[in-house]
């Protein structure tokens, strides 16, 4: 319960909480030959449980970071521990409240028409499973970049093309910009939120991106879905990541909302 300990109160208000899963729960030790791997102990999927995350997408560079079999490994934990994953063509969906959360998970650093297929694929999918709202989780961009790339463009608008209510990016490790493109919101990039691989990163800047979306006689209404944003820190202490996210306060949170808002006027949308 550490981890999420001071989100969790935001978390468990929510309806449904979607995180980005980066790394892989295996006991396997033969890494792939890569500069950064990640694994955690099978046990680590009572970190999502204790936390209020009931979602997760898992299609990104880090999946199979212990091998083929580190990737099925951890598709078993989370299914063992009932946690709702997004994997590539593997769609999931989510219910509550009486509606249908569908998702869908891509990783955006591979073929960009083999990544486009898999959502139109999976558009199909959600759509046949009568999906209320759907949601694209791509993980793409360049790493430490805070400008969203023409690859980030063209998948996130493609997603909403094929039928997305909401696009949310993750993998540059930092905040990017937010747009609105055809009444759906792209967020670029959540950055890092609880990340266990740099023990002092020298951007801790993240957020909490919520959306609420409204449903008028079972008809999802576009216009009347509200988003905020809550500026939080990856670490609830100064000058080392103690792996504990926080929200942002007093001056920290004022200079994250106006970094974010200088981000997103080039995409054409202001933050109030």
């Amino acid at each position: 319960g550490y981890f999420f300990k001071r989100v969790k109160k935001i978390f468990a208000k929510d309806d449904m909480t979607l995180v980005n899963f980066e790394g892989t729960l295996t006991k396997r030790d033969t890494r792939a030959p890569k500069r950064f791997a990640f694994k955690g102990s099978p046990g680590y999927v009572k970190i999502l449980k204790k936390g209020s995350v009931e979602a997760v997408s898992f299609a990104n560079n880090h999946c199979r970071d212990f091998g083929e079999g580190s990737y099925r490994d951890t598709i078993h934990y989370l299914d063992q521990a009932g946690v709702t994953y997004s994997s590539y063509s593997k769609v999931s969906v989510y219910k509550i409240r009486g509606k249908k959360i569908g998702m869908i998970a891509v990783n955006g650093l591979e073929n960009i028409s083999s990544v486009k297929a898999l959502i139109q694929k999976g558009m199909k999918k959600l759509k046949k499973r009568k999906a209320d709202i759907r949601i694209v989780s791509m993980h793409a961009g360049i790493e430490h970049n805070y400008t969203v790339s023409t690859a980030q463009k063209s998948i996130a608008r493609y997603a909403v093309d094929q039928g997305a209510s909401l696009v949310l990016g993750h993998h540059p490790h930092n905040l990017q910009g937010i747009e609105r493109y055809k009444g759906v919101y792209i967020a670029y990039s959540l950055g890092n939120f609880c990340f266990g691989g740099n023990t002092n990163p020298s951007d801790k800047d993240t957020m909490i991106f919520q959306q609420t979306f409204v449903f008028h006689k079972d008809k999802l209404k576009r216009k009347k879905s509200r988003v905020k944003i809550i500026p939080c820190s990856i670490s609830s202490v100064s000058g080392i990541n103690n792996y504990q996210p926080a929200p942002a306060k007093g001056k920290k949170k004022a200079r994250i909302l106006r970094k974010l808002d200088r981000m997103c006027r080039p995409l054409g949308l202001t933050l109030r």
